[in-house]
């Protein structure tokens, strides 16, 4: 399963426009760690969770869909189905890395042009950075598996996407109005670096949690394909 990388072309053209203007007003005075926490803060600008429920979601969804074959049916019948649902969990780990590495790396380069290295080497904002890279890989992961498991319910592209769209944003919009406590939650790491500081056993045990749910979601994919007549898909 693979697609064009010329796709990820107006991927990094968009996250790089996006960063830039989403922080026009704060990238100019930065220095403090409450200066540097508007600027990477969860609940607003380029690291918002509504994004990531929204926007980034569609973003991601359309990327895992242009990875998906044209001859996907061919290939179901060539191959076992553990086998198949096997590529299916590969392709949306390594479209998840992709991603979130193109919107980890724009953060990263923008902020280090931006921001003095004193101020983020004294606010711990590198190892922020490597926990809220793994925390967001493991986001993806999970929407995508998400949106595997309604695709090989429904084998409608089109339809997969959109539910797995309109599910990512009622979640999120549970986390922010509600308080619920879901991966979009766990992603939230700078905004507790910047003020108390980073809990290591909290994020083990989050990465845990997803390495669990990612085994589930495996065998519910292996549940569900077997009971599916893919002669007539």
């Amino acid at each position: 399963m693979r697609y064009n990388y010329l796709n990820l072309l107006p991927l990094i053209g968009f996250f790089l426009f996006f960063w830039v203007f989403l922080n026009r007003n704060n990238i100019n005075f930065i220095n403090t760690n409450s200066d540097l926490l508007d600027l990477l803060t969860s609940y607003a600008g380029y690291n918002s969770l509504m994004l990531h429920g929204t926007m980034y979601t569609l973003l991601f969804l359309l990327l895992l869909f242009s990875s998906i074959p044209n001859n996907l049916t061919q290939l179901m019948v060539r191959v076992t189905r553990k086998k198949f649902i096997k590529k299916i969990i590969k392709n949306v780990i390594l479209q998840a890395f992709i991603f979130v590495g193109i919107f980890t790396s724009i953060n990263l380069i923008l902020t280090l042009y931006f921001v003095d290295t004193s101020i983020l080497t004294n606010s711990g904002f590198f190892v922020g950075f490597i926990i809220s890279f793994v925390s967001t890989v493991f986001l993806y992961i999970l929407i995508g598996l998400l949106f595997s498991i309604i695709y090989i319910s429904l084998f409608s592209e089109v339809k997969s996407l959109i539910l797995t769209f309109i599910i990512s944003t009622i979640f999120v919009c549970g986390d922010l109005i509600l308080g619920w406590n879901t991966p979009f939650q766990d992603t939230i790491v700078y905004d507790y670096l910047l003020n108390s500081g980073i809990n290591l056993i909290k994020y083990l045990y989050i990465y845990f949690k997803n390495i669990v749910l990612i085994f589930c979601a495996y065998y519910l994919l292996i549940t569900i394909f077997k009971e599916k007549d893919i002669i007539n898909v």
